[in-house]
């Protein structure tokens, strides 16, 4: 579980970075005006256009960015909960909760994380689960809520 929390972090961040430094060069090119084909001869107009976007295109991508930015920050502040609430469990309490993972899968918990990071309605909690109820016995399913409502 450790691990795979890593791994998510580890992505978030790089997705994240990726998108920083494309965003901050295609702002500097177009900003510098630096790269035209017909002085450089290195470019075709194609890439010209990828990196100096017309106002409508860069618009939507900066703002495609954004989202992206945002969804990858609700997923990070809940991994962060999640890792706030693992160091609270006993060791008991954590080995069944990663026996609990395990058999709803990482399909299924990624699913359950993006419910949680987008806000938790009504609608959500059904959806939530029928997640569990899917995989996981009654049992379980009463663990997991009860250790919600303890943490």
């Amino acid at each position: 579980m450790k691990g795979y929390k890593k791994f998510l972090t580890a992505i978030s961040m790089a997705v994240l970075i990726a998108a920083t430094t494309i965003f901050m060069l295609k702002t500097s090119l177009k900003e510098q005006n630096t790269i035209i084909p017909e002085k450089t001869g290195i470019l075709s107009q194609s890439e010209v256009k990828f990196l100096v976007p017309q106002e409508d295109r860069e618009k939507e991508e900066i703002e495609l960015m954004k989202k992206e930015i945002r969804e990858k920050n609700k997923r990070l502040k809940v991994n962060e909960k999640i890792a706030e609430v693992e160091k609270m469990l006993d060791d008991g309490q954590r080995e069944r909760v990663e026996e609990i993972l395990k058999k709803l899968g990482n399909d299924r918990v990624e699913e359950i994380i993006k419910l949680v990071g987008k806000g938790i309605d009504g609608k959500g909690n059904e959806k939530i689960l029928a997640i569990l109820r899917e995989r996981l016995t009654p049992e379980e399913i009463k663990y997991i809520l009860e250790l919600v409502d303890k943490y």
